[in-house]
């Protein structure tokens, strides 16, 4: 979109988003979700230490 000059908002960015995931036909997560940002968190801890190299 930069190269063709094109303003684009947030709202663009997730509409463009959308519609891509949707062509992909992925679900899309329409509201936030059922984990919270503390349990995001230490599962990503937790995935992390798997590969951590001591």
């Amino acid at each position: 979109m930069a190269e063709e000059e094109k303003v684009m908002t947030m709202l663009d960015w997730i509409d463009t988003t959308d519609i891509l995931l949707k062509f992909r036909e992925k679900k899309i997560l329409t509201d936030s979700g059922k984990i919270s940002h503390k349990q995001a968190v230490e599962k990503t801890e937790n995935e992390y230490e798997k590969f951590r190299i001591i």
